[in-house]
């Protein structure tokens, strides 16, 4: 229990039992934990020669078999899928997988122009003429085009 102290009081401490440098308690302490490493080195040591390997290590898997994989498509897909491969090119902008995302969409979101794109620079480039602007040194969008020049 600890009783008030007043303003003028000090409080004194128990005397030191004994007084060490501090190089007599680092050589003391570092050859405690020495000592401690030693044995426990000795013990894992002896107790990692009877466990088990790792699979790393050459030994037994734990799993036996991989997970089986869950079906990723279904047959509505897959009908889509060989719809888009049957067209001439997988994204024609007059396609009828096209024309019916450009109908789903304004149903969705009533807009009076849809221009379906293939990437989002070739969206960049379509919003820019579309907004009017011009050649300009403060505008830079990335050329998507394979051409050489870039002339599209």
């Amino acid at each position: 229990m600890l009783l008030p102290m007043r303003p003028n009081q000090t409080f004194q401490s128990a005397p030191a039992r004994s007084v060490i440098s501090r190089r007599e308690f680092l050589a003391a302490s570092s050859a405690a934990v020495l000592a401690g490493t030693l044995t426990s080195t000795k013990s894992t040591a002896a107790e990692s020669s009877a466990a088990p390997k790792l699979a790393l290590q050459g030994g037994e898997k734990t799993l036996k078999q991989s997970a089986k994989l869950p079906i990723r498509w279904g047959e509505p897909e897959r009908e889509r899928l060989n719809t888009m491969l049957g067209q001439d090119s997988l994204f024609y902008w007059k396609g009828p997988q096209t024309t019916l995302l450009i109908e789903r969409f304004q149903k969705v979101c009533p807009v009076k122009y849809v221009m379906p794109c293939s990437s989002g620079t070739a969206a960049l480039h379509i919003a820019v003429v579309a907004a009017g602007i011009g050649p300009s040194p403060f505008l830079r969008t990335p050329i998507s085009c394979p051409s050489p020049g870039g002339r599209c």
